[in-house]
């Protein structure tokens, strides 16, 4: 079919357009009211229609120290200091001390070395060093020097030293006469009777 170039060409208008020639003209903008948004919280954005929450963040941790266990090895025990332990010295017994006891308020003495007893006794040669006691003799049947008392081996020993009356040592009813230059062992309990002088022998601790 060919084309009467004398007929009218009508050209379609393009799509949207109006018929008349003329820009077709925008339909109102609609009314909007405040009232009908929805407030979007803090953090969230309108992008293309969709809504994006902000990517978490995550909070930097420590790395966990390791450990590390040897096999096989035990852990030592804790040391601890030591505790001082007291220590107890036992006590050591006093040793034994020979006395004589003094008739009436003459008191004691011990005797602890050789010791010359008499009226008015005097140092001698034969011991020297000996402690000298006097004892008051209202009879006067003791002599100046009259005896000598000596420790040997933890016994009392008594000398009579050439005296006028003699040295007995008395236990109970038993009385033992000393021989000039002999010595005589003195029990603890008995009594040395000087001439008629009396002295009562005690073994005692201190």
């Amino acid at each position: 079919m060919s084309i009467d170039e004398n007929a009218s060409f009508i050209a379609m208008p393009p799509p949207g357009a109006s018929p008349s020639g003329r820009p077709a003209e925008e339909p109102p903008a609609p009314e909007v009211d405040e009232n009908d948004f929805i407030s979007l919280p803090p953090g969230i954005a309108l992008d293309s229609g969709t809504f994006k929450t902000p990517a978490r963040t995550s909070a930097k941790r420590e790395p966990t120290p390791e450990i590390t266990v040897a096999v096989g090895h035990p852990v030592p025990a804790p040391v601890t200091a030591p505790v001082a332990t007291p220590v107890v010295t036992p006590a050591v017994p006093a040793a034994p001390v020979w006395r004589i006891v003094l008739p009436g308020a003459g008191g004691t003495i011990a005797v602890a070395a050789s010791t010359l007893v008499g009226r008015n006794p005097a140092a001698s040669a034969d011991w020297p060093g000996a402690a000298l006691v006097a004892v008051d003799d209202l009879t006067t049947s003791v002599s100046k020097t009259h005896a000598l008392l000596e420790i040997d081996g933890g016994a009392l020993w008594v000398h009579d030293l050439d005296s006028t009356n003699g040295v007995y040592v008395v236990v109970g009813e038993d009385a033992t006469e000393v021989v000039p230059g002999a010595r005589s062992a003195v029990p603890a309990g008995a009594e040395l009777e000087l001439g008629e002088f009396v002295l009562r022998v005690e073994l005692s601790q201190v």
